[in-house]
């Protein structure tokens, strides 16, 4: 149906004989060429790894813990990791989104996480963005601890990339992180 379609309308352009209907023809085309292409593109992004559920963003969460963790090298607690992780997001997308719009992330983040990680419920966010009650989670078995801080972080920046896209969470993660490898 496309192929014919194309081929009428460049039969009418070609009927009227002038370069400008050339110009149009051929510019029609490219414009859903590129639609085409961004309609591939974005089916692509979706299918991608930027799911909170997928392992390549816990991954990439996990290895902002193991950036924290080699700044800081005297520090023993894996869940002060993980808390100084989520300070330093706080603090970069407090910037970005205004400390409303980071608790507003955060209370989502942790709400989907506590669909993976039920000991998780008694854990809240204060008003200014803070975890409250992770260290009781960690208390019962640090390696729980971690994994939930795990499953927050991978959820916020799941979250983030859903409203400002990858290119800017992936600077954002930058910002705080400079010396830090983003290669997922």
């Amino acid at each position: 149906m496309e192929g014919r379609f194309k081929f009428r309308l460049r039969k009418v352009f070609v009927a009227l004989g002038s370069a400008e209907a050339d110009l149009v023809y051929n510019g029609i085309f490219r414009i859903s060429e590129h639609i085409e292409q961004e309609r591939t593109r974005n089916i692509l992004l979706k299918s991608c790894s930027m799911d909170a559920n997928s392992e390549p963003m816990k991954d990439l969460a996990r290895s902002l813990l193991a950036a924290e963790a080699a700044s800081h090298p005297d520090v023993d607690s894996q869940v002060h990791e993980a808390l100084r992780v989520l300070e330093k997001l706080r603090i970069s997308l407090t910037r970005f989104a205004g400390p409303d719009g980071f608790t507003a992330l955060m209370r989502r983040a942790l709400a989907m996480a506590r669909g993976e990680v039920s000991s998780l419920q008694s854990v809240n966010i204060l008003s200014d963005g803070s975890i409250k009650g992770l260290d009781e989670v960690s208390a019962n078995s640090m390696d729980l601890g971690v994994e939930a801080t795990v499953v927050i972080t991978a959820n916020l920046l799941t979250l983030l990339v859903t409203f400002i896209g990858e290119p800017l969470t992936i600077r954002l993660i930058s910002d705080a992180w400079p010396d830090a490898s983003m290669d997922r």
